[in-house]
């Protein structure tokens, strides 16, 4: 907010005329909440032909780095023609281009980003975990990977991190998703929740407890009257303690 401070001017200036020597200075406020940041924006460098942007709008780091990942028109193998790629990029604090992430060359779209810095991402339709700077984890596996299509990535407060996604199905055309895996990557056994033809989760977030909560299109959970809102325990099943009573 604006400051008001009231001033009472002692000895002037001989030449000075002040009929009233007291006089009230206002502090606007150029920062106030809400407000674009001009010096931030006047930072950010001028981006190539984009597309749609991809997952996350932005994931903010620990350390305030911004990490965005685009859709950028690209050539493809030196034709004419354009195809559509995503790319992060990562901005400093102040806006300016992060020259020291270099994130891997295929398409990649950011997920998500741990406490520590390291992020999830999807890499030619593939979950990998990314260093701080941009670079592959390989101690993160890849061995169970399925044919399956990942849409969210959910790091956990004990390092673990819960995915959910879509997998093909014999009856269905696919099934969603909800798996938590290990800090290496291997699928977490302690976890388990039951794959579903109806249930689309949009939101998976874990309190600093460690609760897991459901958010999304749903009515039923694990035969549970919770619609649209469930809180699961640590090994998948219902919390059926937690109720929001919605309808």
């Amino acid at each position: 907010p604006d400051e008001t401070i009231s001033l009472n001017l002692t000895n002037p200036a001989p030449a000075a005329l002040l009929d009233n020597p007291s006089a009230v200075l206002r502090i606007a406020d150029d920062e106030r909440a809400g407000t674009l940041d001009f010096g931030f924006l006047s930072r950010v460098p001028p981006l190539p032909l984009m597309g749609a942007a991809n997952g996350p709008m932005f994931v903010i780091q620990p350390d305030d780095k911004i990490v965005s990942s685009m859709s950028f028109f690209t050539p493809w193998d030196g034709a004419t023609a354009l195809i559509n790629k995503t790319v992060p990029i990562r901005l400093n604090s102040d806006g300016s281009l992060d020259h020291t992430f270099q994130p891997p060359n295929e398409s990649t779209e950011i997920l998500a980003v741990r406490t520590d810095g390291k992020l999830f991402a999807l890499v030619d339709r593939e979950l990998v975990r990314l260093n701080s700077n941009g670079s592959r984890d390989f101690t993160f596996s890849r061995a169970n990977q399925t044919d399956g299509s990942v849409t969210a990535a959910y790091p956990q407060p004990d390092g673990k991190v819960l995915i959910t996604g879509y997998l093909p199905n014999p009856r269905f055309a696919e099934v969603s998703a909800l798996v938590r895996l290990n800090r290496d990557g291997t699928l977490d056994d302690t976890f388990r929740f039951p794959r579903s033809a109806v249930n689309q989760f949009n939101r998976v977030p874990t309190s600093p407890a460690g609760e897991i909560y459901l958010i999304g299109d749903f009515v039923f959970v694990r035969g549970h009257f919770r619609p649209r809102l469930a809180r699961l325990l640590s090994d998948g099943n219902l919390d059926a303690a937690f109720d929001a009573g919605l309808s």
